[in-house]
């Protein structure tokens, strides 16, 4: 009788486990609907968005380090921590402005791309896989290890929120001088076009007539 008890005390300590872990989940959607209701006009402001860059900047200078020094069990905490700010950023500037707004602006929809594909990377790898995960042991269902081509995508996954680091030509766009120099840059790359077309016409136009000359003996061939 003794280790029927004992069985019974453990398999009760598992499902009130899982209540907890449910309940953590039922939060999560408490959390989403206050969101939802919450007046986020102050995401807006200038003091907001500089902390945006800020957080961008660090984080970019970070990923140097975390490059140096893989192993430090404090990185874990530093991709939450940053995660939950893109997304939460992200978040409040499509409430702010509407989903098909914020999906069809004419001035930031290609940034809007942008930061969307990053974040949905990084949410992809950090919470939903684990949830995932954490759900099929909830409902007692066998969790296997990464296969071969799970293994890869996750891999894909983290290499793609390394593009982060690209959210640092937003700093440019804040800095006048600098956004002002990227667009003559800009100019004159699109002149350098030009010239290189220019000069392959020019090439083609002469080559033809060479060709012919020679062909037809107008021309000795030495």
């Amino acid at each position: 009788m003794k280790p029927l008890r004992g069985s019974a005390t453990k398999g009760g300590g598992a499902v009130l486990l899982d209540s907890l872990k449910i309940l953590r989940l039922a939060r999560m959607l408490k959390l989403f609907n206050v969101f939802m209701r919450a007046d986020l006009a102050w995401t807006e402001s200038d003091t907001f968005q500089a902390f945006i860059m800020g957080v961008i900047a660090v984080s970019s200078l970070m990923m140097g380090f975390q490059t140096d020094y893989p192993d430090l069990s404090i990185w874990y905490f530093w991709e939450q921590t940053v995660l939950f700010i893109f997304a939460f950023e992200l978040a409040a500037r499509a409430k702010q402005a509407g989903i098909l707004a914020f999906l069809c602006s004419p001035t930031d929809r290609v940034w809007n791309y942008f930061d969307s594909f990053i974040v949905g990377s990084g949410v992809t790898d950090l919470w939903l896989l684990p949830t995932i995960k954490m759900v099929k042991s909830m409902l007692g269902m066998t969790v296997k290890g990464h296969g071969s081509s799970i293994t890869q995508f996750l891999g894909v996954l983290r290499i793609l929120r390394l593009f982060r680091i690209l959210r640092l030509l937003r700093l440019i766009k804040s800095i006048p001088p600098l956004f002002n120099l990227l667009q003559g840059i800009t100019h004159a790359m699109a002149g350098m076009m030009w010239v290189g077309v220019l000069a392959i016409v020019v090439l083609y136009a002469f080559g033809l007539l060479t060709v012919a000359l020679l062909r037809d003996g107008l021309v000795e061939n030495a």
